[in-house]
């Protein structure tokens, strides 16, 4: 059998699997690769070894694709963090580490998403994707809230609110955060963290105050954290 009629088959076979998982899995490692700019569908086509027609089942363009793979992450990460069995404050910390709400945190395998939001010329791109994410992980913070409004946690007359409150934090931070990754580029990584670490702080005690818990509850990343996260990207 030639490597074309096995590249053929492997093609049919592949969306009756999981055509979706196999172009996010594809496309990862072409941004990864290629960065997301120069990438093309093309190349996610080539690297996930499957055909237009399926592509076209699930997505149009490379945008749907970051866009499908940040919505996964927000809800994977909203299940993580109401799975964690240490109590509500403990849940929020988590929520709010492993999404970035709270942090800068971000996994290996979304760091092409976050070089792409990132990117001056990318606004658009970047409220698209942030409103994902928003939209993804709001059920798990308003069931989050509630449960420590009824445990006497939190204190707040409407969970959805403070939700929505909370999310804004996040998605105002691009600015901050694209000085502190500019400052690290140009070989200042010192005041990229100072950058960061100073506006988290500010939103860590918004945070406190919008739910009514005692101040220093909000757990925020150390500067060495800060300092990896800005590398990588600089860097990637």
């Amino acid at each position: 059998m030639t490597n074309s009629i096995a590249e053929s088959r492997s093609r049919m076979a592949l969306p009756a699997l999981d055509a979706r998982a196999a172009v996010m899995q594809a496309a990862l490692k072409v941004f990864e690769r290629r960065g997301f700019a120069a990438a093309s569908v093309q190349d996610v086509l080539q690297e996930a070894g499957i055909s237009v027609g399926a592509f076209r089942q699930h997505f149009i363009w490379k945008e749907d694709i970051l866009d499908a793979i940040a919505r996964d992450a927000a809800r994977r990460t909203g299940t993580l963090a109401m799975l964690t069995p240490d109590g509500v404050m403990a849940r929020l910390n988590v929520l709010l580490e492993r999404s970035g709400l709270g942090s800068t945190h971000i996994v290996p395998e979304l760091r092409p998403v976050a070089r792409a939001m990132l990117r001056h010329g990318n606004d658009q791109l970047f409220h698209q994707i942030a409103a994902t994410t928003a939209e993804a992980i709001a059920p798990a913070m308003i069931m989050l809230i509630r449960d420590g409004v009824q445990e006497g946690v939190f204190e707040t007359p409407s969970p959805e609110l403070a939700t929505e409150l909370l999310l804004s934090l996040a998605q105002t931070r691009r600015t901050v955060f694209r000085q502190a990754l500019e400052a690290t580029e140009a070989g200042d990584p010192d005041l990229g963290v100072e950058l960061l670490s100073e506006r988290l702080r500010s939103e860590a005690m918004i945070i406190e105050r919008l739910l009514a818990i005692a101040p220093g509850r909000i757990e925020l990343p150390t500067a060495h954290a800060l300092r990896r996260t800005l590398w990588d990207l600089a860097t990637g």
